[in-house]
């Protein structure tokens, strides 16, 4: 028993310290440094003005492709399957019912990604071409489970959101 308590003693004196090592703050000259920098290049999920001359490019469409092609892409997940019915032969049965050797298939498909300008949806990712950088403030991509959960199961493909000045 006293042996537990000097490991436990020794543990909280250990993650004090730790603690209180963590707690040293920056100068304020290195914290702003670092912010800015930070501010500078925008981060994984994130597209900032300072980086759109890297892609020598016109509308939002053209800097994604070029700096984040990931975010383009739809992603596939259990909630992307769709059942169909098919029908067997090369005929269309019409308005009958089913024939014997009718089935249904589970087709995956990746979910397309959803792309919003200042809160607007746009009808499809393709129309971020028709928007100029001259204004865009910040590109942001949510992924495809956060989206699904913050946006709707519809929207797990991901989010490309883009925010105007």
């Amino acid at each position: 028993m006293v042996d537990r308590i000097r490991i436990t003693a020794g543990a909280v004196a250990f993650v004090a310290l730790a603690a209180a090592a963590g707690c040293v703050s920056r100068s304020p000259g290195a914290r702003a440094a670092a912010e800015s920098n930070s501010a500078e290049r925008g981060s994984r999920y994130a597209l900032l003005p300072a980086e759109f001359g890297k892609a020598k490019a016109d509308n939002v469409y053209d800097v994604i492709a070029k700096l984040r092609p990931d975010f383009l892409r739809g992603r596939g997940d259990a909630t992307s399957f769709i059942v169909q019915d098919v029908r067997g032969g090369s005929k269309d049965p019409g308005p009958e019912p089913l024939p014997r050797n009718a089935g249904t298939a589970v087709v995956s498909a990746p979910l397309p990604v959803i792309a919003y300008h200042d809160r607007a949806r746009l009808s499809s990712v393709d129309d971020l071409k028709l928007i100029s950088l001259t204004d865009v403030v910040e590109i942001r991509y949510v992924p495809g489970p956060e989206a699904g959960v913050k946006y709707g199961s519809n929207h797990g493909g991901g989010v490309i959101l883009v925010t105007s000045k």
